[in-house]
């Protein structure tokens, strides 16, 4: 198969990647539509037809990643005035993401809570008896809904400050593709 060099914006290829990555479960589907036809009847598109588009896709997935990985491996933002390269933003970024939705599923607790506890009578006239015991537990927390929100909102803000470093660099570097 013949292939061409294609040049395209970091951007580009990210919107190409997901057309591909569209195409390829689509051909999956299909694949699985026509994989079995009734016998006596002719299958209206050949398994092996499917598969072939499916493959030459998935290829072509391959080498856009691996263009895109080699742009990220060697190109470098600025972000909070310190240069990084392109791949650690995006780790980076995603770390960000995992720190913002600890903070968002902390589960704090300002309440009274009321136990009823059963217990057996171990000593006395009542010995062998059951008593019932009411313990309050009340409960606080180290970090208010208010801190919270704010330490949510700053890891946000870093997100988005991240996020426009690589969406500059994403419209403003080329790479190369062979496809």
């Amino acid at each position: 198969m013949e292939t061409k060099t294609e040049t395209m914006t970091v951007s580009k290829a990210l919107r190409f990647l997901k057309s591909l990555k569209g195409q390829l479960s689509k051909l999956s589907s299909r694949a699985h539509e026509v994989l079995n036809w009734e016998k006596g009847k002719e299958p209206k598109v050949s398994f092996g037809d499917v598969i072939g588009e499916k493959e030459r896709i998935t290829e072509t997935i391959t080498t856009v990643k691996a263009a895109l990985s080699a742009s990220n491996a060697t190109s470098f933002i600025v972000f909070e005035n310190v240069r990084m390269l392109v791949q650690e933003a995006v780790y980076f970024m995603a770390e960000l993401k995992g720190e913002k939705s600890f903070y968002e599923t902390l589960p704090l607790h300002w309440e009274e809570r009321v136990e009823f506890l059963r217990t057996v009578v171990t000593e006395g006239e009542k010995k062998g008896d059951l008593a019932h015991k009411e313990v309050t537990h009340i409960y606080e927390s180290a970090l208010t809904e208010d801190a919270r929100r704010a330490k949510v909102e700053e890891i946000q803000k870093r997100i988005d400050g991240i996020n426009d470093c690589l969406e500059s660099h994403n419209h403003g570097t080329t790479i190369s593709v062979e496809i």
